[in-house]
């Protein structure tokens, strides 16, 4: 833009082509035109502007191609602006000869337009406010999806139907002597309806059946016919000046399938306004499609008279420093906020999911009526200080956020026993959080604190002034626990200086304490004199979970008396002596410890450990390598179950355990060292670290993983390598905290690990000298490392370099959601075969930098939604939840619909496959459900089950030979019968129509699709379903009923078409 100006500013009259980021000077309209044409095999159009008056007619601007479920707002348009230093430059666009072509979109500013012909039929129109408008025939018809412009240029218009239609004000024109022309909405299927209006006179609005009357007093009135909205549509009514009145009122006619909005925007220079909502059904409704969607009307305004005579329910409704006249019953099904003095002028019955009060510069809120009408407030949650001069009804909570502020109410009544809670500035405060003027009613619990004093809850005035201690019951409060970690914290209710109040009679128990085995030395907290070491129970509570025994001598340590779940930690507290521990325990005791760690990470700090009972472990045991251990002893007295977890510091370790690791299923050593190098010996494996190198004997364990998260930071590189004939089987999880450059080596002869070691998390560069990468994707091998992001960048080297293919033997299953990338360096593709097939995964498998191709042996088994990412599976498999999108002719595909299946999120639901233009055929197994179905059962089974979705230039017939049943069978056999089907096709939203918020259209994700269904059939409606099968075909079926799970809706066939070659854009809608 910058260079633009410039180029504009040098004085060279004619015309300035932009396109992308590139300005072409063109010195004529010749020039112009040609250059237009060039461009004619883009998806998008140019900027001109003209530095001299200039004529074209629409065969001169061509359109481009563009998809026929794109939105209007996608559909691209030529931009017109002058740069003329005397005025505005003059462009005419000539109509007159454009036949049954249709113009592209147009978008003017800064620019004289003058508009010859007699129609014109486009995707867009838009003004500005600076663009002086001429149409030289006095009767002009503009047909367009969408239209912007001011009112004063709207009346240049004899007749103007849009989809959509946003008029600005505009302060330049006098608009009393004219008059507007034939304004209309017209439907489009699929193409949202909306009219937006700014407001800046006095304005009353009303809906009929088919007109929206605009009664402005700086303007004529406006008229527009609306139609009955087939589908979502919304009206936005922009309240931009001050001192102005404005109301809306009547009933228009709109689909209840769709959503409907109605929004009323006050601009935040506003102020003095008068606003009345009065009766009709123009406010927001919810759609009642497949699911409910859309949302009630939000309303907010400030600074204004507020009169409401519509029951419709809301959102939310927000009024700041408004004097509110509501004559009818309120009911917001998200939050009532008030802010400022808020005077009420008529009774207020509000019902509100939250009801809050703001403060405005510091001044609390205030909402009173006025003398003889009163406010009812039915809310569940208040979580600010209010004041309301009325009754609130409170149902779940109510918490006071500051110690600055509190709650004052007339009339309390508890509904349903809620929770009352207060911040913790309240344990210190001597004033009280909740102020009831007059009476409370019904009961509440009380969340309890750790403050170690009496904490005030509820008071009321006549309690504390007039000692009337038995107008409220204390019984009637109770102390709660509920969401805290304080449930050993014993509280009581008492009636303190006239309030209800919370009386702490038992402080919060100790949760972590270190028992210390003195001896001659001196150690911290709770000492046991030596010769006296079960002492140590004296200190023991049911509420400890962590407890830390430290000892400067050789003891005995007996956890017998172990009740409740805990953590256990034994470690010498002094350095330079290895001290002797025997530990006891009943095995009741050790079923209590959910982790035992054994010595201290502070390597000079030693101890032996001797087990004096023989017990198994349950819960992780974690044991540093300054501890020592008699082998015999824990060969006739260490057992671990099949959930324990066996952590060690150093793999050198499990030479001195290694009588009893054959008993434990899963050994992690979770090594600090920064590893250089590691090697699969004959003999175990060698380590090399910047400091030393050393070699471990090897030891025979299904599951040992060495956890590495630390590399010198001078290489930022790790060589593993593998010599052996016979490797000592041991997995590596990787995953560097530093975001810098990490490479992992792979060297030597992998072939003869009968695993897959490498477990792999974060970002990492793997240089692979062949073609089998050992990565193991498999989490029910290496259970305890789940990585949720995988971000692999591989780099082939050494003679096999110039090979593009990379093979992955493991079989791939995350079963928690991982992010698993693939990016290379290499020159052309690289694929990658997964060679066992993947088994589960919960998204796509991405491709990074540089192009990659995943093939995908044996099969792919799918349990919720993936898009396709693969070039070549050699089989596809859905079951429960599993949603295939875009799989195409290569695919072969077993769908397996289990109605009693484990894994879905709701049992009976279909695995579906989603924009299936591309695929052949699918297959369909019904398995068989093992038990009797009631007839009440059968009945609750939807009518209708989604098996496929095509886009719209699927027909019918394509659809229905994608699929195949096993047998030729559809039903599923029960025990006690057989629940049969037949298949129905339709036209549909796969998901939700589009829906609106204040900034406008919300895009649904989908167009229009064409669906394949399952129709259960019972006893009395297999009849009739014979009886249409002779009278009627499939496509003759004009409305069905169809549902998922959550719901029956009906829905009407509908066909649409659309055809867009380069200048003709044919739109048709049939509907029965």
């Amino acid at each position: 833009m910058i260079f633009l100006s410039l180029l504009l500013r040098g004085g060279q009259s004619g015309y300035y082509y932009q396109f992308r980021a590139d300005t072409y000077y063109c010195a004529t309209r010749e020039d112009l035109s040609r250059r237009i044409n060039s461009e004619i095999d883009y998806s998008i159009l140019p900027t001109i502007t003209i530095d001299e008056d200039l004529e074209m007619d629409c065969n001169d601007l061509p359109g481009t191609w563009v998809h026929s479920n794109n939105r209007k707002e996608y559909y691209p348009y030529y931009t017109f602006r002058s740069n003329s230093t005397n005025g505005s430059a003059v462009f005419t666009l000539d109509v007159s000869t454009w036949a049954s072509d249709t113009c592209p979109g147009f978008s003017f500013s800064s620019i004289n337009l003058v508009i010859k012909g007699d129609d014109l039929n486009t995707t867009r129109f838009d003004l500005t406010s600076d663009v002086n408008l001429k149409i030289e025939k006095k009767k002009f018809r503009l047909s367009s999806g969408l239209v912007t412009m001011t009112t004063s240029q709207l009346t240049n218009f004899s007749e103007l139907y849009f989809t959509r239609l946003k008029l600005l004000d505009n302060y330049a024109y006098n608009l009393s002597n004219q008059t507007f022309g034939i304004i209309a909405c017209e439907n489009t299927w699929s193409e949202p309806n909306v009219i937006d209006i700014q407001i800046i006179d006095n304005t009353a609005v009303t809906f009929t059946n088919d007109t929206l009357y605009i009664e402005n007093e700086g303007l004529p009135d406006l008229n527009i016919g609306i139609p009955i909205f087939n589908y979502s549509n919304a009206f936005y009514f922009r309240l931009d000046k001050s001192n102005i009145n404005f109301s809306v009122k009547g009933y228009l006619n709109y689909s209840s399938r769709y959503p409907h909005a109605f929004f009323l925007i006050q601009g935040k220079d506003a102020k003095n306004l008068s606003v009345t909502i009065d009766e009709g059904n123009f406010m927001n409704a919810k759609g009642k499609y497949e699911y409910i969607f859309g949302s009630y009307s939000t309303i907010s305004l400030s600074n204004c008279n507020f009169y409401l005579y519509n029951d419709a329910p809301l959102s939310t409704l927000t009024l700041s420093d408004v004097n509110f006249y509501p004559y009818v019953p309120i009911n917001c099904s998200d939050t009532f906020t008030q802010s400022g003095n808020g005077v009420v002028y008529e009774n207020l019955y509000l019902v509100c999911n939250t009801f809050d009060q703001t403060f405005i510069s510091n001044i609390e809120s205030k909402l009173v009526p006025i003398e003889g009408k009163h406010i009812k407030i039915f809310t569940n949650i208040i979580k600010t200080c209010i004041n309301v001069v009325g009754d609130v009804y409170l149902n779940e909570s109510l918490r006071v956020p500051s110690g600055k502020c509190n709650i004052n109410i007339n009339n309390m009544y508890f509904v349903n026993n809620p929770i009352l809670s207060v911040a913790s500035a309240w344990a210190t405060n001597k004033n009280c959080p909740i102020n009831i003027s007059k009476n409370v009613h019904g009961s509440a619990k009380i969340l309890g604190t750790t403050a170690n004093s009496i904490v005030k809850y509820v008071c009321n005035e006549d309690w504390i002034f007039n000692n009337k201690s038995n107008s409220v019951n204390p019984n009637l409060f109770s102390v709660t626990y509920e969401g805290t970690t304080i449930e050993n914290v014993k509280h009581e209710v008492i009636l303190y200086e006239g309030c209800i109040s919370t009386n702490l009679t038992q402080p919060k128990p100790t949760e972590k304490i270190t028992i210390c085995f003195a001896g001659t030395g001196s150690c911290l907290f709770y000492d046991v004199t030596l010769y006296d070491d079960d002492n140590w129970s004296t200190y023991y509570t049911p509420y400890l979970k962590t407890i830390t025994f430290s000892m400067t001598r050789n003891t005995t340590i007996d956890l017998s008396i172990l009740a409740n779940n805990v953590k256990i930690v034994i470690e010498p507290y002094k350095a330079g002596t290895i001290y002797d521990v025997q530990i006891k325990m009943t095995q009741e005791a050790a079923d209590k410890i959910t982790e035992l760690q054994l010595g201290s990470s502070t390597s000079s700090k030693q101890m032996t450990v001797t087990f004096v009972n023989s017990v198994i472990i349950q819960g992780k045991m974690i044991v540093q390598g300054s501890t020592f251990f008699g082998l015999k002893n824990l060969e006739n007295n260490l057992y671990f179950s099949n959930e324990t977890i066996l952590v060690l510091d150093v793999l050198s370790q499990l030479t001195n355990l290694q009588s009893v690791i054959s008993r434990v299923t899963c050994i992690i050593i979770n090594t600090k060292e920064q590893l250089t190098y590691i090697e699969y010996t004959n003999t175990g494996w060698h380590i090399e670290t910047p400091k030393e190198q050393y070699d471990v004997q090897g030891i025979r364990h299904p599951n040992i993983t060495m956890k590495i998260t630390k590399i010198p930071s001078s290489t930022r590189q790790l060589i593993i390598n593998c010599t052996a004939l016979d490797p000592y089987e041991l997995y590596f999880a990787i995953e560097y905290a530093s975001a810098a450059v990490n490479v992992l080596q792979l060297a030597g002869d992998w072939t003869p690990l009968k695993i897959y070691p490498l477990i792999i998390g974060g970002t990492i560069t793997i240089e692979v000298p062949f073609e089998d990468i050992p990565l193991n994707f498999d989490d029910r091998i290496q259970y305890y490392f789940k990585f949720p992001r995988k971000d692999i960048i591989l780099n082939k080297t050494g003679r096999l370099s110039s090979n593009q293919i990379l093979t992955i033997n493991s079989i791939v299953y995350f079963d928690i959601t991982t992010s698993l990338t693939f990016s290379h360096y290499l020159d052309g593709k690289l694929t990658i075969i997964f060679a066992n097939g993947i088994d589960l995964i919960k998204d796509e498998i991405q491709k990074g930098k540089n192009e990659i191709g995943y093939i995908i042996r044996e099969k792919i088994i799918l349990n919720q939604e993936v898009h396709r990412f693969w070039e070549e599976a050699t089989k596809i498999e859905l079951i429960g939840d599993g949603h295939l999108v875009f799989p195409n002719f290569r695919d072969s595909v077993d769908v397996i619909w289990d109605y009693i299946y484990e894994g879905s999120s709701n049992n009976g639901l279909l695995p579906i496959i989603m924009n299936a233009d591309s695929l052949i055929r699918a297959k369909y197994y019904i398995k068989d459900v093992p038990m009797n179905f009631s007839d009440e059962q059968v009945a609750q089974m939807n009518h209708f089950y989604l098996l496929m979705t095509a886009s719209n230039s699927v027909s019918f017939e394509q659809i229905r030979d994608k699929v195949e049943f096993e047998n030729n069978s559809i039903a599923m056999q029960f025990e006690n019968r057989v629940v049969e089907f037949e298949t129905v096709v339709s036209y549909v939203f796969v998901f939700e129509p589009d829906d609106f918020d204040v900034n406008g259209i919300v895009e649904s994700e989908n167009a229009i699709f064409v669906g394949l269904y399952l129709r259960r059939l019972d006893e009395e409606e297999l009849n009739i379903t014979q009886t249409m099968k002779v009278g009627l075909t499939y496509k003759e079926i004009s409305a069905i009923s169809m549902g998922s799970i959550a719901g029956a809706v009906i829905i009407g066939v509908i066909i649409f078409a659309f055809v867009y070659n380069h200048k003709t854009r044919i739109s048709v809608l049939l509907s029965k």
